[in-house]
């Protein structure tokens, strides 16, 4: 709360300077709406999805992704102030912060099932509950892998290479080795007898 107070003051400061005392330098500014944006992004990954029915885990998948959208607008708004190094660091956050909300809910509880089972049938649900899962939260992975090529596209106009860098490569890589398989397993199994969340907002 201290941070996103701090970052707030700057912005207001920086936004409501006269044409004629502009700040010349987006540097700190930058570190403000990065900071900002920062905020938002933990906020969401604090939200836990319980283990609890489809239509409760919805409205916990909906405020976590109502916070994702908010930090994406405060990344996109670091990008926008030009300065590199933020810029892509923000641009690896976007990537970052789909593919840690696609982990998220390819390992939240399974929920339970609206009839009792057998353990054969009960082992059935859940694997086609994750199947399916599997293919509705796909466009977050495609998200992540826009976003940051789209960053190492910027990257490679400015020619300035950071840390931020080596991590999008990495985890780029990591990303769309998963794609592929993931897609294919989500298209041959088990018809589901549970639907799972629908998909939450424009996040998906």
């Amino acid at each position: 709360e201290a941070a996103a107070t701090a970052a707030q003051a700057t912005l207001r400061f920086y936004r409501t300077r006269a044409e004629q005392a502009r700040v010349k330098d987006p540097h700190f500014v930058a570190s403000a709406s990065y900071t900002l944006a920062e905020t938002l992004r933990l906020r969401s990954e604090a939200i836990e999805i319980p283990l609890a029915a489809v239509a409760q885990q919805h409205e916990v998948l909906e405020s976590r992704a109502q916070l994702l959208l908010a930090a994406q607008r405060a990344y996109f708004d670091t990008i926008r102030l030009t300065d590199a190094y933020w810029a892509s660091a923000a641009g690896y956050r976007i990537g970052a912060m789909y593919d840690a909300f696609w982990q998220e809910i390819m390992g939240a509880p399974v929920p339970p099932p609206e009839r009792s089972m057998t353990t054969e049938e009960l082992d059935i649900y859940r694997e086609a509950y994750r199947r399916r899962l599997a293919e509705l939260v796909s466009p977050l992975t495609r998200h992540a892998i826009r976003y940051w090529e789209l960053t190492l596209d910027m990257v490679d106009r400015t020619g300035v290479d950071s840390e931020w860098t080596e991590r999008i490569r990495r985890e780029l890589a990591e990303v769309r080795g998963r794609l592929l398989p993931r897609a294919d397993a989500a298209g041959s199994g088990p018809q589901q007898r549970g639907a799972p969340p629908k998909s939450t907002s424009s996040a998906m």
